[in-house]
């Protein structure tokens, strides 16, 4: 059966094509993102540890244009108040570490593959956190900014009718239905699922 992990994308407000001769740049899906893009995580349940929430970027990277490997450092700094009760975590190049805003670091940018940017925070509370992250290599800085959000402990929504479905998970991850309409939930039993919208938006949500 397929499976997922619960850290995902929940929404992205811009998006653009790759600047003409660019080097270096983050990118989502493998599609260029433009500087200045906000990305906004909500919290919803980690799979792998029972009652935590988790905000995480998901498949954010960096991908490297140029012909050859290149030196590459980050900086993460806190754009308004941390009102999440904790500190994030950042894994960029192969590296974790539980950080304090502000951070700086480097990394390898290889043109072979890309470097996968997981920045992820475990909520305590309700609130948000807003991070400014700035990559640069290669004669060239780029800036995205990134948005966690809690604003339900539970991390559980309740099924809008209007609203379009196209997967349909259980808790432990296995697949129940795909290109689902919000009429075909009524053949499941009461309870929480995993929804992922045709749009790539992941969440809990309970059906009555």
């Amino acid at each position: 059966m397929k499976r997922i992990t619960l850290s995902f994308l929940f929404a992205i407000l811009f998006m653009a094509v790759k600047a003409e001769g660019q080097k270096i740049g983050f990118i989502y899906d493998g599609q260029p993102v433009s500087d200045d893009t906000t990305f906004v995580f909500d919290a919803v349940a980690d799979m792998w540890s029972l009652g935590k929430l988790q905000c995480s970027t998901g498949s954010l990277a960096v991908k490297n244009y140029s012909e050859s490997d290149a030196a590459a450092t980050f900086s993460i700094s806190q754009d308004g108040s941390n009102t999440l009760g904790t500190e994030p975590e950042v894994c960029l190049g192969g590296s974790c570490r539980n950080i304090t805003l502000p951070y700086s670091g480097s990394f390898t940018a290889h043109v072979s593959n890309t470097a996968l940017l997981e920045y992820k925070l475990f909520p305590q509370t309700y609130g948000s956190l807003k991070s400014r992250f700035t990559i640069s290599a290669l004669g060239e800085s780029h800036t995205i900014y990134i948005l966690f959000r809690n604003q339900d402990p539970t991390g559980v929504k309740r099924i809008d009718a209007a609203q379009r479905l196209s997967t349909v998970y259980d808790l432990q991850g296995h697949l129940l239905l795909e290109n689902a309409a919000p009429s075909q939930l009524e053949g499941l039993k009461s309870g929480i699922y995993v929804v992922r919208s045709a749009e790539g938006a992941v969440r809990k949500v309970i059906k009555k």
